[in-house]
């Protein structure tokens, strides 16, 4: 190929010359002509020295530095990757007709949604002022949906938690009932061990009203035979008396100390309940469950169940003392019934 053949390099006055050609062509600035505006001072600022750039747009444009940078900046983002035979072209066919002031309010909407924001909202018919208010209400509208989105994501944790602890609170619930379950099994035996002592009591008695007949030969004085009667009575069922008094309270205590530990880890889970579902905006099934907790809870309570073994094992002691009277002869029955009745009244002081 000759050298009249050869492409011969432009100068930056030559280009100069196509940008005011270009702007004085361009009544209102649309899209196409800011992108090809923006590739000639791009191509034009790889030939000028460093330093000359300034002087270059000073001499040879209307643009100022700032105007310049923006022209260059909206041919990066809208001019296509491959340019026509005639230059640069826009790579979205749907915004050719913008202005180069929305052309650069555009660029505040990711790329990838540029064209289809532009075309569901009527970009080329909106003022530059319409369409920023357009791009703000979008942003606004996204950051509003982030932000409930947060919120439901925290609200669906603290559900989560909420669940969780409640869970927790009915598995510490059912350990504390089976614990009472417990208690009451150990103070059935209980009771089963005080019967076989009264029963034992029964026999005793019975064997010393039959022994003043098998010695009635020997003539013994009646009045210290029943003042021995009376006393070995008395002495048996003090001991029955004494020693289902230390079983009762040696399980109340047991049961005592494992129903305090029980009741203080469900306090703490129902107050941790109570929380976690008060931080819910809609929390009224889980007020009713904390509720229902509650009532249970005071139910379990460790002095109750204290209390209620003792005076059913004080029931249980009564009735066998009354039923081993039974068999008592009529003048000493009345002293052992005198003996319970200043026992209560001292009970009741």
């Amino acid at each position: 190929m000759s050298g009249s053949l050869a492409k011969r390099e432009r100068t930056p006055e030559e280009i100069g010359v196509e940008v005011r050609n270009l702007t004085g062509a361009a009544q209102a600035m649309t899209l196409w002509y800011a992108v090809e505006i923006g590739r000639r001072l791009c191509e034009a600022k790889e030939l000028i020295p460093h330093g000359g750039w300034l002087d270059w747009l000073k001499s040879e444009t209307e643009f100022s530095q700032p105007k310049a940078n923006r022209l260059m900046r909206v041919f990066e983002e809208y001019g296509a990757e491959q340019g026509c035979l005639f230059g640069a072209e826009v790579k979205y066919s749907t915004l050719n007709n913008l202005s180069f002031s929305k052309a650069l309010a555009l660029l505040a909407v990711p790329e990838e949604e540029r064209e289809s924001f532009a075309a569901e909202i009527g970009a080329e018919a909106l003022s530059t002022r319409d369409l920023e208010a357009a791009i703000r209400e979008r942003d606004q509208a996204r950051q509003a949906l982030q932000t409930s989105e947060a919120r439901l994501t925290d609200t669906q944790r603290t559900l989560a938690g909420a669940h969780q602890q409640i869970s927790e609170l009915r598995e510490r619930l059912t350990q504390a009932q089976a614990d009472v379950e417990a208690a009451d099994a150990e103070a059935e035996r209980n009771e089963r061990a005080l019967r076989e002592k009264i029963a034992g009591l029964e026999q005793s008695v019975a064997e010393l009203e039959a022994r003043p007949v098998e010695v009635a030969v020997m003539e013994p004085d009646p009045a210290e035979v029943e003042r021995r009667a009376e006393e070995l009575v008395e002495g048996k069922i003090a001991e029955v008396r004494d020693e289902a008094e230390q079983r009762v309270k040696a399980a109340a205590r047991k049961t005592e100390k494992k129903l305090r530990d029980k009741i203080a880890a469900l306090e703490k889970g129902l107050e941790e309940a109570k929380e976690a579902a008060g931080a819910v905006e809609d929390a009224g099934p889980y007020r009713a469950q904390v509720e229902e907790l509650q009532r249970r809870l005071a139910m379990a309570d460790g002095g109750v169940v204290a209390f209620r073994l003792r005076f059913e094992a004080w029931q249980q002691d009564y009735a066998a003392m009354m039923a081993a009277l039974e068999g008592v002869a009529e003048n000493t029955r009345e002293k052992c019934l005198a003996a319970i009745r200043a026992q209560l009244v001292g009970w009741s002081t």
